[in-house]
């Protein structure tokens, strides 16, 4: 499967589906993986309530060594965890939050999450996507990566 930080065959394969997949797990003490699952699953709540129609975070978070320096040194380093940045850090700084077209809009709280607040359209979706590369592509010289699978266009 070729699994990396999001990453796997599965990705540079943009025409294969998966149907039905089966995972061996290790086994542990069912109590504490309640309380984990329970807690990421407060945490996600809280960033993406389910009521959201959104696919979580649109862009991939950059791994800070592969950045060109100029880029490197305008990073804050308290926004630097395990050596990536986040993409809503360059999100923000290009004034994404908030931004809208039509019924697609980034959140105001978080510039990595683009959501559907009514009858947004595909269209409408992409363009917003479009518009956010092209703004990071200007201001930092490099183009964010979705982390996200387009099916059906």
């Amino acid at each position: 499967c070729e699994f990396q930080y999001r990453e796997s065959i599965f990705k540079r394969n943009k025409d294969w589906i998966i149907f039905s997949t089966s995972l061996r797990m290790e086994s542990g003490e069912a109590v504490e993986l309640q309380n984990e699952a329970d807690g990421i699953l407060k945490v996600r709540n809280e960033k993406y309530p389910p009521s959201m129609k959104c696919a979580g975070s649109i862009f991939k978070n950059l791994i800070v060594s592969e950045l060109p320096a100029a880029v490197r040194e305008q990073i804050p380093s308290k926004v630097v965890r395990e050596g990536k940045a986040p993409s809503a850090w360059f999100l923000e700084q290009v004034g994404a939050k908030g931004m809208r077209r039509g019924d697609i809009q980034v959140a105001d709280y978080h510039a990595n999450l683009i959501y559907n607040a009514g009858q947004g359209t595909a269209a409408d979706l992409v363009a917003v996507i479009s518009d956010l590369k092209e703004r990071v592509r200007g201001k930092y010289g490099f183009d964010l990566e979705e982390e996200v699978q387009y099916v059906g266009f």
